[in-house]
């Protein structure tokens, strides 16, 4: 049942598909109940389906969200041990390319975005945990300022994976100096710089990494 409905979801099956109540999945797989209950777990745990309640209810082919892709990467990179030296590297290789892409496509909404983070890193720089999140979340906005969904969230998973391993007591040591850097990136973004745009954030995270040490 369970691999049957996996080849059917990845053949083509459109987000909100019903597929039936328990009863109904149980008669036609001719399976019991329990064996239906576990199956869905199963592929609720894999992100293909969702069960509502009610009248209207039962399994239905669940519906797309960035956040709980990003999340389940970010989950997997830690139960693989990913250490420090490989988000570093993996950042080091993705976030310049994302950068540039962003200073050639981001829509005035986009940089609006970018530059409410850098205020909002300011006004945050004595309070690291707030300003750790606003300084995640300006990368992030690059990655989804790109368009290309799959680097937006491969971008964000390996954020979310870099901040358990990041050192609280450096924040308040380099938060000027991050908030310099992302200001810029803002400007060369906003001018449509994409040579520019690329080499700010290879420096940017050749000293982030300098200030972060492992």
């Amino acid at each position: 049942m369970i691999e049957q409905i996996r080849r059917e979801f990845f053949n083509g099956m459109e987000p909100g598909t019903p597929l039936g109540t328990e009863g109904e999945l149980a008669e036609q797989f001719n399976v019991s109940r329990i064996t239906v209950r576990d199956a869905v777990r199963s592929l609720e745990a894999m992100g293909i389906v969702e069960v509502r309640v009610g009248a209207r209810g039962g399994v239905r082919i669940a519906q797309s969200d960035l956040t709980v892709f990003s999340d389940a990467l970010a989950v997997q990179a830690h139960l693989l041990g990913v250490e420090w030296s490989e988000i570093t590297e993996a950042m080091r290789l993705i976030e310049p390319q994302a950068a540039r892409l962003a200073a050639e496509r981001a829509e005035e909404s986009d940089i609006a975005r970018l530059e409410e983070l850098v205020e909002a890193q300011r006004a945050a720089k004595h309070d690291p945990e707030t300003f750790r999140v606003f300084a995640a979340d300006f990368h992030s906005a690059i990655a989804e300022s790109t368009g290309n969904r799959p680097l937006y969230v491969a971008l964000k998973a390996l954020r979310t994976s870099e901040e358990r391993l990041l050192i609280p007591s450096a924040v308040p040591r380099i938060a000027d100096e991050v908030i310099a850097s992302h200001a810029e990136l803002c400007e060369a973004i906003r001018a449509a710089d994409a040579d520019e745009a690329e080499r700010l954030m290879t420096e940017h995270l050749r000293a982030d990494a300098e200030d972060q040490p492992r």
